[in-house]
């Protein structure tokens, strides 16, 4: 069951951390809203990795390359990658970015200096001054960039109304191609 629907609260983080190749954009689109409470939430990932960049370069460093297992796991699939959370291109810019609530298998020497840089990360994570909520109202829809903007909820109250998002992924790679063959030669 997909946590949109689910009443409590569902923590910032970004869905892109199990896949090897992760969709760029992901979008959703509120069908019904009359509920309390719900309010979606974004925060920027880079902006946070820049701030911890700049205040904490040995929790950047370190977050920048542990590599931690990613999974997931149901009926069908068995999905496992080891990817860091701070994904650098070669030129050092932040590249992209997988967060989500680790279970992380770290040797023993490197567990507590991974989990102190994890707790920088969130603290900020948890800054209002990263992060943005606002209230879908039915027919709206959010698009943002998966690989950079970290997403939540607040929780909601089921009793008062129904609240209802639909979600879809978009692949950058192939909405280019398909704008380049759209252009008139």
């Amino acid at each position: 069951r997909c946590a949109c629907h689910i009443a409590r609260r569902h923590g910032i983080n970004g869905l892109a951390g199990r896949h090897q190749d992760p969709w760029h954009d992901q979008c959703l689109h509120c069908s019904t809203n009359d509920t309390q409470g719900g309010e979606s939430v974004f925060g920027d990932g880079f902006a946070i990795d820049q701030a911890l960049r700049d205040s904490d370069l040995q929790a950047f460093e370190q977050l920048a390359h542990t590599l931690i297992p990613c999974r997931f796991f149901d009926r069908t699939f068995d999905i496992r990658i080891h990817k860091p959370v701070i994904t650098l291109a070669h030129d050092g810019a932040i590249q992209e970015i997988r967060c989500n609530a680790h279970l992380v298998d770290l040797p023993s020497e490197t567990v507590d200096a991974w989990y102190r840089a994890y707790r920088a990360f969130m603290r900020l994570a948890r800054d209002p001054a990263f992060r943005l909520s606002l209230q879908m109202a039915a027919g709206e829809m959010t698009a943002f960039d998966n690989r950079r903007i970290l997403h939540g909820r607040a929780a909601f109250n089921p009793a008062a109304g129904i609240r209802h998002l639909h979600g879809c992924y978009v692949d950058r790679v192939e909405y280019d191609s398909r704008m380049r063959m759209l252009q008139p030669s």
